[in-house]
């Protein structure tokens, strides 16, 4: 399977958000 550099960075980025709130996703959308 190909792999897509910009789409692993965008991942790479949500992963570390969410984990910077605890993955709260009320946390995250008042932010």
């Amino acid at each position: 399977m190909w792999q897509d550099d910009i789409l692993d960075e965008i991942h790479k980025f949500r992963e570390e958000h969410a984990k910077s709130f605890n993955y709260d996703l009320d946390a995250m959308f008042v932010d």
